[in-house]
């Protein structure tokens, strides 16, 4: 485990029973920014910031100071954050046609499966589509919250038979900016997607959104102890294939974005969501000389997590018997 993500004993929330073996992953970030306090599924729930809409969710506690929002100085500056291929030698890809809001989610799922063909070919790779589910809630957050992403991309076979999925499964969460709401609502609607999006998922540095609306589509990046790196892009400019390509090839392959130490295991069934394996570095000596190997933690479960934009916390628990090192229960 990198100095990053330290795993020290933790003791559960008070209001759960002590489970088996608990463990703790904090980023700190520099310098220290307010404290900003994670509200539970029991606390109180607020209207969604798309006033037009009914739903009422977990309010996520939006604030300016946290969330903090800068810009990518262009589409160039954007593709080189990704980190991509290039993209060169696919002649047979039209990186010049322009995408239309309306024929997004078909673009989305056509350049996925190109992708898929011309990179993860191992017949052991999984095709990522991206859904409408506006009307659905993601199942399996560590907060209970019922907020509801309007895009959601994840591996087919992640996806279940009334097209949910479990929140760690997402790859990236997306909104459509509707009409009777200021741009300043849509873009802290599809923010809120980022924010849980980074609570579920600890592995993630950075938590990929988009915010579709009728002139444009607004890429974001939520970037753990951070804030949000955000470009705004016209439907019509030519340079927006080409990005929406690279970012979809981040959600097949996370790279930089995420701490390969934390392993998401299968979905076994869709009432239970799936454990983590979070490799640690055990340190011990031989013969005077003191050696570091590494520990996979499995079947770990999210207990709570809090402050994806500040310190980073993380408490997990064990599901069985936890893990023997040296003879000796972890903890």
């Amino acid at each position: 485990m990198s100095t990053e993500h330290p795993i020290v004993a933790a003791q559960a929330p008070v209001d759960k029973p002590p489970p088996s073996t608990t463990k703790s992953t904090e980023r700190p970030i520099t310098p220290p920014r307010k404290q900003f306090f994670h509200q539970s599924s029991s606390g109180k729930k607020g209207p969604f910031y798309a006033g037009h809409k009914h739903e009422r969710v977990q309010h996520y506690g939006y604030q300016q100071e946290t969330h903090q929002k800068t810009d990518f100085e262009n589409a160039d500056n954007l593709f080189e954050f990704l980190g991509t291929p290039t993209f060169g030698d696919l002649a047979e890809v039209d990186f010049s046609a322009t995408v239309s809001r309306l024929d997004f989610l078909r673009k989305a799922n056509s350049m996925s499966k190109s992708i898929k063909e011309e990179y993860f070919k191992d017949p052991s790779s999984r095709l990522v589509v991206f859904k409408d589910t506006e009307s659905k809630v993601p199942r399996g957050h560590v907060t209970d919250t019922e907020c509801r992403p309007d895009i959601t991309a994840a591996f087919e076979n992640d996806f279940g038979g009334d097209d949910t999925t479990f929140w760690p499964c997402i790859r990236m969460a997306g909104g459509w900016a509707s009409e009777g709401s200021t741009s300043e609502d849509q873009e802290t609607k599809a923010i809120s997607y980022l924010h849980y999006l980074l609570l579920a998922r600890p592995d993630l540095y950075v938590a990929q959104g988009m915010l579709a609306s009728r002139d444009s589509m607004m890429f974001l990046v939520g970037i753990g102890g951070f804030g949000i790196r955000r470009l705004k892009i016209g439907w019509n400019d030519k340079k927006l294939s080409k990005l929406l390509y690279a970012f979809i090839y981040r959600t097949y392959d996370p790279g930089h974005f995420a701490d390969p130490s934390y392993k998401l295991g299968p979905i076994l069934d869709e009432d239970n969501p799936p454990t983590w394996t979070i490799t640690i570095g055990v340190t011990s000596q031989v013969g005077g000389v003191t050696t570091e190997r590494p520990v996979p933690c499995p079947n770990l479960l999210p207990l709570y997590a809090s402050s994806p934009f500040e310190t980073r916390t993380h408490v997990f628990a064990t599901k069985g018997e936890g893990v023997d090192v040296d003879g000796k229960k972890l903890t």
